[in-house]
């Protein structure tokens, strides 16, 4: 009869603390998190080809890993060369960190800007100044000038005495036009950045699991104080 009472609360012990840690090992499917979304990136500044400011309406695009992989879709340069949002929005994932590579393109092919940078995938505003070596192919051949057709040499007359006129009174001069000072032109504001907040709080997922663990740790430590009562009346009787 000893034994019997000695070994139920230990079995019953021992099976609430397998429970207890296959409660508290996470599982497979709470450490499936949703992925992020890949958000876009963007880029604004001036171009200049060989120094000086691209022409307007010249269109430039960004490419990842190569335009075979994507390319974006053009913004087009407006005055003194400069260029707003050019936006990058792959959808595969495997462009996080990928090189991203500029291109002034028209109908006759593409140039690429020296500058190189990554894709980040999260929706930041980045200023860039892009310069590209090389003119653009369509500015490359200059333009034909017309070959001057030679006079023929006029046949000389004899020469006449010119008749003296009269001195012809001196005009008075002209008081000049100041010269309007030109007015400067304003600096654009940078571009406001923002970068949105990382979502998810990992910590959150493993406060179940303590909770439960704690749980049982207090059920086991009530049956340790039940057993202890049991065999000193048990022992009395």
């Amino acid at each position: 009869m000893k034994a019997k009472w000695a070994v139920w609360p230990l079995a019953v012990m021992a099976a609430m603390l397998i429970l207890a840690l296959a409660a508290a090992v996470p599982s497979q499917d709470q450490d499936k998190r949703p992925l992020q979304p890949l958000l876009q990136d963007f880029y604004s500044g001036t171009a200049t080809v060989q120094g000086l400011p691209a022409s307007a309406g010249t269109r430039i695009v960004a490419c990842i890993d190569g335009c075979d992989s994507y390319q974006s879709a053009p913004v087009t340069v407006g005055q003194n060369g400069g260029y707003l949002r050019l936006m990058l929005e792959p959808t595969d994932r495997r462009a996080l960190g990928r090189d991203v590579t500029f291109y002034i393109v028209n109908e006759h092919g593409s140039i690429q800007a020296d500058q190189v940078r990554r894709y980040h995938g999260s929706f930041y505003f980045f200023d860039l100044d892009l310069s590209f070596g090389s003119p653009v192919p369509a500015l490359a051949t200059p333009t034909p000038v017309p070959t001057a057709t030679p006079v023929p040499t006029a046949t000389p007359e004899p020469t006449a005495t010119p008749t003296p006129e009269p001195t012809a009174t001196p005009e008075p001069t002209a008081t000049p036009v100041p010269t309007a000072t030109p007015e400067p032109t304003p600096t654009p504001e940078p571009t406001p950045t923002a970068l949105l907040p990382v979502t998810g709080d990992t910590a959150v997922t493993r406060i179940p699991p303590l909770a439960i663990v704690g749980g049982v740790v207090l059920a086991l430590a009530g049956l340790a104080l039940l057993y202890a009562a049991a065999r000193r009346a048990f022992s009395r009787g």
